[in-house]
């Protein structure tokens, strides 16, 4: 039986230290790079979960309390309040808030903020704030997408008038 002698190994030949070396080096940068990339797998990993963990306790800071139900009293009577600057406050998570109330002639004249709700949009409330003045009422409808705000601002204004202390 022959066999082959390729598959023999040649006991004359000495091994060559610098293809040995080489070969290790080689060897050695493969696993290098493997360690390179599995860090840079778990550091896009980490930085992932951590996105994704902000952004599921925003929502849940932002969602806090809309079930809340701010209510208020009603009409007022401004034939009662006397003319002045009235301050009010409204103390609830992020829509707490404190108004200044301008009477004169028994009439609203002016809502100012002096301390407004965490994430405020300025035009809706300005637009509310005008419909206030023009109906001299609290009975106007809150404004979608701001609904919990509006009544806020609105519990601030009834809390100013109904317990006044003019400054």
């Amino acid at each position: 039986m022959k066999t082959n002698p390729s598959t023999k190994p040649n006991p004359s030949t000495k091994p060559n230290p610098s293809t040995d070396k080489s070969i290790v080096d080689s060897i050695n940068g493969d696993k290098s790079k493997k360690k390179t990339l599995l860090t840079r797998v778990k550091w896009v990993l980490a930085t992932f979960l951590a996105l994704i963990l902000v952004f599921v306790a925003g929502i849940l800071y932002l969602t806090n309390g809309l079930e809340h139900q701010v209510t208020t009293k009603g009409d007022l009577n401004l034939a009662a309040v006397e003319d002045g600057v009235y301050y009010g406050r409204y103390n609830y998570k992020r829509w707490t808030n404190e108004l200044a109330v301008t009477v004169a002639a028994h009439k609203i004249q002016e809502i100012k903020v002096v301390k407004d709700v965490l994430l405020s949009k300025v035009d809706e409330r300005d637009i509310f704030f005008k419909r206030i003045i023009d109906q001299q009422s609290l009975n106007v409808d809150a404004i979608a997408g701001v609904t919990i705000t509006s009544k806020a601002y609105l519990k601030s204004i009834e809390n100013a008038l109904l317990n006044p202390k003019a400054n």
